[in-house]
């Protein structure tokens, strides 16, 4: 990672610890670090619930909802995409689909990062796609992880 281009703000990572007890929940749940998915919310989201991406990702943890549906399946609810912008299913879709791709990838979180950005079939042919967005977030897990906010 190359510190010296990626910033981590505590402003956003400070707003992020409001979700402190939902984001505990469901990455023990899921047997996550909870560093990670405060991490994964601080790039995409900033901590703004309301949030919709250029490509149409919603809420806190940014969930497509083309991928809806299988997690829906995986978590065995029915949540629809406007529902995504509750913090708590937000942040229980994400994780829940950031547990997955873990898995997909055999353990290998920098990969799953990766596929959580990038998709898993563009990681699988190209483990090197997304470095900026794992380099910012490794650069907020690592802000959270030391205190510093």
């Amino acid at each position: 990672m190359n510190q010296s281009k990626v910033y981590a703000s505590p402003v956003v990572a400070a707003r992020v610890r409001d979700y402190d007890a939902l984001t505990s929940h469901w990455t023990l749940l899921f047997g996550l670090p909870i560093s990670l998915m405060q991490a994964i919310i601080c790039v995409e989201s900033g901590g703004n619930p309301d949030s919709v991406s250029s490509v149409g990702a919603l809420g806190l943890t940014q969930v497509m909802p083309a991928t809806l549906p299988d997690i829906n399946v995986m978590l065995g609810k029915q949540y629809s995409p406007a529902d995504l912008y509750t913090p708590d299913v937000s942040i229980e879709c994400g994780t829940r689909y950031l547990s997955w791709l873990v898995n997909i990838f055999q353990g290998d979180q920098t990969l799953a990062i990766r596929a959580y950005n990038a998709g898993p079939g563009n990681v699988q042919k190209d483990k090197s796609v997304s470095q900026d967005y794992l380099d910012k977030v490794l650069a907020y897990q690592s802000l959270i992880e030391t205190g510093e906010v």
